[in-house]
């Protein structure tokens, strides 16, 4: 049985009223609203069922069929395919990522990485807001949800990673995790490394540079704050013994990276 699980999922993949991401997602259609659709979808047609394609821009951006849109993910874009295509999507696809969907077959790693989103430079002030606010936002709710094979939960650093790979500043990214309660942070790694069998840090293969998580994971303040917390005698005695098990994941993996 599935406890204290915070009902995120509506129909065909849009995010329910209660969820925390809701008004966020209400904004990016707001911000994103075109008044027409692209003149095509952006991809080629050997990928795209044919049905689907032709039928793809008559359900507006807020009801596209959520079906469509992972038909849509699955095709390679072609030469068509431009910034205009992207953000009449967007505000599907953060709606769907908030509803806890997988919007590709291969993860969720790739769905915001068509288009390079998290550069800064590519939006309006007012789009980078949105976009900005639904990045930070959706990294916020993963304090507390620790991974569980057996649920629809990533690891904290697949989540990390689908920023990562859409080009936001991993330094950003690791500096909001790291604002995160101590005891939260050491039972959200104590989790994604050390549950499941022999401890290990987790880097998910999407980072377009591994060394960048590495350097964060393995750093002397992450480690030294975990040990801290661990030794310190007020803490409560489990959640201090994961932290202190963490710091000896990131020092075996420092001791094995040098090895190899």
């Amino acid at each position: 049985m599935k406890a204290n699980r915070i009902k995120t999922r509506g129909p065909d993949g849009h995010a329910d009223p209660d969820n925390p991401l809701y008004d966020v997602v209400q904004d990016a259609y707001r911000v994103f609203a075109a008044s027409e659709p692209p003149e095509t979808v952006g991809a080629c047609d050997c990928c795209m069922e044919p049905n689907i394609k032709a039928d793809f821009f008559n359900h507006g951006q807020r009801d596209l069929p959520f079906h469509y849109l992972k038909d849509w993910f699955f095709a390679a874009v072609d030469d068509t395919f431009s910034k205009r295509t992207w953000s009449y999507l967007l505000p599907r696809v953060f709606d769907a990522l908030a509803a806890r969907e997988d919007v590709s077959s291969v993860g969720n790693e790739v769905a915001l990485s068509k288009f390079p989103t998290g550069k800064r430079e590519h939006w309006s002030d007012e789009e980078w807001d949105v976009i900005d606010r639904f990045q930070r936002l959706y990294l916020e709710t993963q304090v507390g949800r620790t991974y569980d094979i057996y649920d629809e939960k990533y690891r904290l650093d697949d989540v990390l990673s689908i920023f990562g790979y859409a080009q936001w500043d991993a330094t950003s990214l690791f500096d909001q995790v790291f604002q995160w309660p101590t005891d939260q942070l050491a039972k959200q790694l104590w989790s994604d490394w050390c549950e499941l069998g022999k401890p290990g840090v987790w880097i998910n293969s999407f980072w377009p540079d591994a060394s960048v998580p590495y350097e964060h994971y393995t750093s002397q303040s992450l480690y030294d704050r975990m040990v801290a917390f661990g030794m310190d005698e007020v803490n409560e005695k489990e959640i201090a013994g994961k932290a202190l098990q963490v710091a000896d994941a990131i020092e075996a993996f420092r001791t094995d990276s040098h090895r190899s």
